[in-house]
């Protein structure tokens, strides 16, 4: 009776040493080695010199519990420029901008935002990053800020970093798993570990007895 109490309990180890190992493997294919999944969003491309969205939200993951994911948006630049994202009070961005030709987007549509032109003289626009209105705010080739839209607060702008116009850019969110790669390295560790107890308890309990 030992044995077969032995033999079950080895079937189960091995059965969840399996499962923590797909999952693991599922986890890469989706993730990576490095813990992230990019995920498209559209391509920026304005005559003017920002792009000015209300209400963004760019959470892929909303359906999941919080914390379950780290969001970011990301702005790789095409143009060769450096390009500025920030998120800010829409009465201090739009003092920023005032004069300002600028685009903007009230939709967002198969990776295209939809626009109206707002016209304006005022060009380079004042510098971006010397502006203290910012909530969060990133530059660069490529700019990476970590927001995930808080639920469409705030007002979110896309600039070349020098002000200048036009802006070309493409957006993408990114979404990592806090401690992923210690995460990924304690199941497998675990399962390996099941699957060893599993290994030895069934071998014991088929083994003829002396």
């Amino acid at each position: 009776m030992t044995r077969v109490f032995a033999g079950l309990a080895g079937a189960i180890l091995v059965v969840l040493a399996l499962a923590g190992f797909l999952f693991g493997g599922w986890a890469v294919s989706v993730f990576g080695t490095n813990g992230t999944y990019e995920v498209p969003v559209a391509e920026v491309s304005t005559s003017g010199a920002a792009l000015y969205v209300n209400r963004f939200n760019v959470d892929p993951a909303s359906y999941l519990p919080d914390g379950l994911l780290e969001t970011s948006v990301v702005a790789n630049a095409t143009d060769g420029k450096e390009v500025f994202l920030g998120v800010g009070d829409a009465d201090d961005v739009q003092d920023l901008l005032l004069g300002v030709p600028y685009d903007a987007a009230y939709e967002l549509t198969d990776g295209r935002f939809t626009v109206r032109p707002v016209p304006g003289t005022v060009v380079p626009a004042p510098v971006p990053g010397d502006a203290d209105i910012w909530t969060v705010s990133a530059q660069g080739s490529t700019a990476v800020l970590p927001w995930d839209g808080q639920d469409g607060s705030g007002v979110f702008v896309v600039m070349n970093s020098d002000g200048s116009a036009p802006v070309a850019a493409d957006i993408s969110a990114t979404l990592q798993p806090p401690g992923y790669l210690l995460t990924l390295a304690l199941i497998g560790i675990v399962s390996l570990g099941l699957g060893l107890l599993g290994a030895f308890l069934i071998a014991r309990a088929v083994r003829s007895p002396r």
